[in-house]
């Protein structure tokens, strides 16, 4: 199949967004964090590295989106390999433990929309 023959589902199309703008909005909540008015001001009493790393985690997975848009597979790596940072993030801030894995529920649903176009992906 050439790069025009390739049709990106409706559902993976709608996911990728969601991902995006969840991570743009994680992104843009750590960062202002420092502002009194952040609604996570709890966590001025949390480690110094969680800001720093979720900053950094959100900003790989939108460049991870852009990589699947782009059908590319190791936009898929990316977002799997930035779940883990996030558990621990989410661990650490005492989020409770289903909502904690979320990470892992949205590789998870990744890779099942991923499945039938994984051959497409360079």
């Amino acid at each position: 199949m050439t790069l025009d023959e390739r049709k990106r589902k409706p559902l993976l199309t709608v996911w990728l967004i969601v991902i995006a703008l969840l991570n743009l909005w994680l992104a843009y909540q750590f960062i202002t964090i420092s502002t009194p008015s952040a609604p996570y001001a709890s966590l001025t009493a949390t480690p110094t590295w969680i800001v720093p790393v979720s900053i950094m985690v959100a900003l790989v997975n939108l460049g991870a989106v852009i990589a699947l848009w782009q059908w590319r597979k190791v936009g898929f790596y990316l977002l799997a390999v930035t779940s883990i940072p996030m558990l621990v993030v989410n661990f650490t801030l005492g989020v409770q433990f289903f909502i904690a894995l979320f990470p892992l529920y949205s590789v998870g649903l990744l890779w099942t929309l991923l499945q039938s176009q994984w051959n497409h992906y360079v």
